[in-house]
């Protein structure tokens, strides 16, 4: 099982995480970044995702294989860097 991350619950990373929780044998989402909890508690909930709103609590933990994002695209050249700075795949 591929555990990962997905950094930014909004419309596409909620559709992301609903197109493989508790569906696929192959990944499972655990953690996600995001800059509101109170806004994104009860998708949490449902989904059984971490919150967290420090990328480096996702690139730090070894139970974290993946990460996906879905955040604004001015964003992702410094995710990914820094993703892979960590060894996680993106």
């Amino acid at each position: 099982m591929i555990h990962a991350a997905i950094l930014g619950l909004g419309r596409w990373g909620r559709g992301l995480v609903e197109s493989v929780q508790n569906i696929s044998e192959q990944i499972q989402f655990t953690h996600a970044l995001v800059n509101s909890h109170e806004k994104h508690q009860e998708f949490a909930d449902k989904n059984d995702l971490f919150l967290t709103s420090q990328y480096a609590d996702i690139l730090s933990n070894p139970g974290i294989d993946l990460v996906v994002i879905a955040t604004p695209h001015t964003m992702h050249v410094d995710q990914i860097i820094a993703a892979a700075r960590a060894g996680k795949h993106v």
